[in-house]
């Protein structure tokens, strides 16, 4: 396949791929990237061999592959950057103290704006503005202590991203 029909693939097919691509990343500049990416391997792969006929739905699928290679990649290492003793360890102290306010005003508008259960949400306040430990949680919220390390897990999990993404 010469370059001319990847451009004209290109051109044909980038709007489309970039709607299909942040339907699932939920991130404009990632679905960008996907789409960029997408065209690489084609033109890569162009050099080894012709390609017949190249569909919208085998561009989805190369761009699907690439996510799914790019997301296991990153959840294996955020499983080593996460710090769950803010789950595990009592505490003895709020995390985020109240008189540091632009603090605690970022990470409470965080959490508000994760895509997490309203008991998630309640869980992490309690973690991180409370002197509250998983029991009290739990109780509170009336599932198992194993729950909500689970809720917690996963709301730190996103929470760090969000900060991250305020920076």
């Amino acid at each position: 396949m010469n370059h001319k029909k990847i451009e004209t693939l290109y051109h044909e097919n980038k709007e489309f791929l970039f709607r299909k691509f942040l339907s699932f990343t939920q991130d404009p500049d990632q679905a960008y990237d996907l789409v960029q990416s997408v065209f690489l391997r084609i033109i890569d792969y162009s050099q080894r061999r012709e390609f017949l006929n190249i569909n919208k739905s085998f561009l989805v699928k190369v761009g699907f592959n690439i996510f799914i290679t790019e997301y296991n990649k990153n959840k294996r290492d955020s499983k080593r950057e996460i710090d769950y003793t803010l789950v595990n360890e009592p505490v003895e102290e709020p995390i985020v103290k109240e008189d540091n306010t632009d603090l605690s005003k970022l990470v409470s508008k965080c959490i508000d704006g994760l895509t997490v259960s309203e008991r998630t949400k309640t869980a992490l306040r309690m973690r991180l503005f409370g002197e509250e430990g998983i029991n009290s949680i739990s109780e509170l919220n009336q599932v198992s202590n194993r729950t909500t390390i689970r809720d917690l897990k996963r709301g730190l999990a996103l929470l760090k991203v969000a900060l991250n993404d305020k920076r």
